[in-house]
């Protein structure tokens, strides 16, 4: 009887027929994230229009900060 029953409510899994409202969610929330990160990307984009980074000389700057950190640092802890 078990078996008729399970035959008799068994068919084959059309996966259109139920649709995954999990990932559609989750697509229209990547949607919505990459619409606002492109705003973002345009609006970065027009404070910075043209200018060009010098990677070097940011590096030099920012390892001589540093040392200057660390020489302040050192005074105070000698005075201490």
């Amino acid at each position: 009887m078990a078996r008729a029953l399970i035959d008799q409510m068994t068919e084959e899994w059309d996966p259109t027929a139920r649709p995954n409202e999990y990932r559609r969610a989750l697509e229209k929330l990547l949607a919505s994230k990459r619409k606002f990160a492109l705003k973002e990307v345009r609006k970065a984009g027009d404070d910075e229009e043209g200018k060009v980074v010098d990677l070097m000389e940011a590096l030099r700057r920012s390892v001589a900060a540093g040392k200057e950190r660390r020489r302040v640092s050192s005074r105070r802890a000698g005075a201490a």
